[in-house]
């Protein structure tokens, strides 16, 4: 949900196993959750994709083909849409961006959302609000 192509969420992922096998073999993995560990470490690799990819300045270009057949500007409006959405997510605070993809990206529940950020169900729900709210207003703004 976070990177918008297959092969590079797989790419990602990929990096965070390695990075968990490293740290079982250097006696460094994690102590409470491995879930919430791997988030954190899986946030951080898709946070430095994205200043690998900006410094870059590439243009990645969609290569999916959706099964219904829309019009090419139906295809068009729905890329921007999709490219501006994931502009504004990058806006959002850090705690934000976690916690949308952890309820909306992953489908996690609010308890394994809380257990993974390692924060109170309600401090998830108050989270959460804010960010949709935050979210929506500034798909609706415009704002840059």
């Amino acid at each position: 949900m976070r990177v918008g192509d297959h092969q590079t969420a797989e790419d990602l992922t990929s990096e965070v196993f390695l990075r968990l096998l490293s740290a079982l073999r250097d006696h460094t993995a994690p102590d409470r959750t491995l879930r919430g560990w791997l988030y954190a470490v899986a946030f951080r690799v898709v946070k430095d994709h994205y200043r690998r990819q900006y410094r870059r300045q590439d243009q990645q270009l969609h290569e999916g083909i959706p099964s219904e057949k829309p019009t090419p500007a139906d295809m068009v409006a729905e890329k921007i849409n999709w490219e501006r959405l994931q502009e504004k997510l990058l806006m959002l605070t850090d705690e934000q961006q976690n916690v949308i993809a952890l309820r909306f990206g992953a489908s996690f529940s609010i308890r394994q959302t809380a257990e993974a950020m390692n924060k109170s169900e309600g401090a998830v729900k108050q989270l959460q609000l804010r960010a949709v709210a935050t979210l929506a207003r500034l798909m609706e703004s415009g704002h840059e």
